[in-house]
């Protein structure tokens, strides 16, 4: 069967490496082709292609512009049998572009870049380092590059990519937990890792506002988990110190309180999904983190170090394993 594959390009603000990047992309004979004008103010680039653009009247985001291509693309074009993603900045070559066209068949291919190399801005290394560890804990599979842009995707996925939530850079990473719960493969090809500004000045992707949406899951997380150690301490305090309760009273209590709210929080507003299940597994992982803690603790006591600094550092590594257990296992669930 032959590849009909369409390639998608997202555009914000572009300059002269996205009409050489179009031009060389139809001397490839990669010619089903539909840019996405993302809200450009300057429309003089897109006014010299000869391909379909798909105009936003303003930024909505990465993630809503091959959105719109994919929902568009029959105005244009037919018998298409994928979707490829590329960026408009000149980071993926054209000669990379042919090989994910060459190898798409049934299953996701993503374009996965070395940020071994020099050339990779810090940001870029720091930022990936942690996203591929973070993708790597809660799916346990491996994958070195989260935010490749250079993507090739299945028409059987168009409709799960369209589900996808998420219209900025987070539909990203969204969209591959999406298709590993729905049993899909994601398939890896190294290409060539271009970086011409050290920096990457002219990369549209805002740390602060970006990440927060990429990891918004986990800041949440984090965020509902020191309310509830807040919670469970001053309670704690109110029925030992003020209600003269024991310790063990007041522990149960505010134990009781506290896993309570942290067990709503978490199925209402982090992680957003349930199932029938939900909160007798909560509870079983509660108990089993509680008792985890003790022992634990206990066990490395014999290290000459205060008491409350082992307990800090194992409470933080149960607290990983607490999300993770929480988002594959007890949460995991229709939304």
């Amino acid at each position: 069967m032959i590849n009909l594959n369409l390639i998608i390009i997202p555009s914000l603000e572009p300059d002269q490496k996205l009409l050489k990047l179009v031009d060389e992309l139809r001397k490839a004979k990669l010619d089903k082709i539909i840019v996405v004008d993302d809200g450009t103010k300057n429309q003089e680039i897109f006014n010299k292609l000869d391909v379909p653009v798909i105009h936003h009247s303003k930024n909505l985001g990465k993630g809503a512009a091959i959105k719109s291509a994919v929902r568009g693309y029959l105005k244009y074009y037919k018998d298409i049998t994928g979707f490829i993603t590329v960026d408009s900045d000149g980071q993926h070559l054209v000669k990379d572009i042919k090989r994910i066209d060459n190898n798409l068949k049934d299953e996701v291919v993503l374009g996965v870049r070395n940020f071994k190399l020099d050339s990779v801005p810090l940001r870029s290394k720091f930022g990936n380092f942690f996203s591929s560890l973070y993708f790597y804990l809660t799916t346990h599979q491996k994958l070195e590059d989260t935010q490749t842009g250079l993507r090739g995707i299945p028409i059987k996925y168009k409709d799960l990519l369209l589900e996808t939530d998420g219209d900025r850079f987070e539909f990203e990473m969204n969209f591959l937990y999406k298709v590993i719960d729905n049993g899909g493969k994601l398939e890896k090809i190294q290409i060539d890792t271009v970086y011409e500004d050290k920096r990457n000045h002219k990369s549209h992707f805002h740390t602060i506002s970006d990440s927060y949406r990429i990891y918004k899951e986990l800041i949440n997380y984090t965020l509902v988990s020191i309310i509830s150690a807040v919670i469970d301490l001053g309670l704690f305090s109110i029925f030992n110190k003020f209600l003269l309760l024991s310790i063990m009273i007041s522990t149960i209590i505010t134990r009781i309180i506290s896993g309570l709210f942290n067990f709503l929080m978490n199925k209402n507003i982090v992680f957003k999904s349930y199932n029938k299940n939900s909160f007798i597994k909560y509870i079983i992982l509660f108990i089993t983190i509680m008792l985890l803690s003790g022992t634990f603790t206990s066990i490395f006591n014999f290290i000459k170090i205060d008491t409350t600094i082992i307990k800090l550092f194992v409470d933080i590594c149960l607290y990983v394993v607490s999300y993770v257990v929480q988002k594959r296992v007890v949460f995991k669930g229709d939304k």
